[in-house]
């Protein structure tokens, strides 16, 4: 993830036990220099975001997406939205989350976005792999293929259309038990880091193509 400023990164360092192990964070710069190891764990693959007020939104056990308010100690169950990886947005006021298919076709698949007060809405129908803000106003999300292609779309919350921005082979850069394409897009929306693991190489990539 890139820290608020674009200056650094911060990413997860598995073990060889695999993504269900306990994992190190790590701090970097963009250009590969400065590793530092943050005192910081985490196990699994946890799906979790922490806003810009420090409230972490959360996929517990269950399936149900919580608010926790670290400030208050109030944990806040959101009935009825059972996503996985919810992402806030810039301006915390939304998070976004997506939806797996359940089965062919299935019409809740997809990217959605919570706005306080609002009920979710879809913004994007499909098979989503990965998401993120590219601005408040933007979500940049990997939407797989069967051929195990990713094409890159560019979303606007707003509903407008969505419009392609890229395609990429998820077998390049991450396989696990099933396909993902982890990615966050830097502040100024114009680049990319993607992580790689060690079945094509281990480490993070960097991506600059955004106009």
């Amino acid at each position: 993830r890139w820290a608020r400023d674009g200056k650094s990164l911060a990413y997860i360092a598995r073990s060889r036990r695999g993504i269900m192990g306990i994992a190190e964070v790590w701090r970097i710069a963009p250009d590969g220099s400065s590793a530092e190891k943050l005192r910081l764990t985490v196990f699994g693959d946890t799906f979790y975001d922490v806003g810009p007020g420090g409230r972490v939104v959360f996929t517990a056990a269950d399936g149900q997406t919580h608010i926790l308010d670290p400030a208050s100690n109030q944990d806040q169950t959101l009935e009825g939205i059972r996503g996985r990886l919810p992402r806030w947005s810039p301006d915390g006021r939304a998070f976004a989350y997506l939806v797996p298919a359940r089965r062919q076709g299935d019409a809740e698949a997809g990217l959605w976005i919570y706005e306080f007060g609002k009920p979710p809405r879809q913004v994007f129908r499909g098979w989503v792999i990965w998401h993120a803000w590219a601005g408040p106003e933007e979500i940049l999300l990997a939407a797989g293929k069967p051929d195990l292609n990713a094409a890159l779309w560019r979303v606007r919350p707003d509903g407008t259309p969505p419009t392609p921005a890229l395609t990429v082979r998820m077998l390049d850069i991450y396989w696990a038990p099933f396909p993902q394409v982890r990615f966050d897009v830097h502040p100024d929306g114009k680049r990319i880091a993607v992580e790689a693991l060690e079945l094509r190489e281990a480490g993070i990539g960097m991506i600059e193509f955004l106009p």
